[in-house]
């Protein structure tokens, strides 16, 4: 019981962590209107209730760190592949059905997919360095 609550705090403050470094680096990104070049218009704003919003999610999404998925290989692998979780969930639902800008968020940009896979691919090896890392740190 001490080893899974263990690894539920681990995994949120993984994901937080994660999102927190994603998040700055994606409003620095916006910033120097890098995804305007692309052809996606994006600009973010750098306010709390913006980076609360996706330190919660992150932290969420840290705890599928607990699923069986890839046990026995190096966590930021695992991590690659968890952050397909989030990149599935922006794409096939938070972008479509709750912001209107269409399946992958096409409505805003040919590019956006790869941004949407990009970053959370990123995330996810941020929170599977930081997972391993606080996990070795216990034993």
């Amino acid at each position: 019981m001490r080893s899974t609550i263990q690894g539920l705090n681990h995994g949120m403050a993984a994901g937080a962590i994660a999102a927190l470094i994603q998040s700055l680096i994606i409003w620095a990104v916006s910033q120097v209107g890098l995804f305007l070049l692309i052809g996606v218009p994006l600009i973010f704003p750098l306010t709390t209730e913006w980076i609360y919003q996706r330190v919660v999610w992150g932290g969420l999404w840290g705890l599928c760190f607990m699923l069986p998925i890839l046990k026995n290989s190096p966590h930021w692998k695992r991590g690659l592949v968890i952050g397909l979780l989030p990149a599935a969930a922006s794409a096939l639902w938070f972008n479509p059905i709750l912001k209107g800008t269409g399946f992958f968020g096409m409505e805003l940009g040919a590019m956006m997919p790869v941004i949407i896979i990009a970053f959370n691919l990123f995330w996810g090896y941020l929170a599977g360095v930081w997972f391993g890392q606080s996990m070795a740190a216990d034993d």
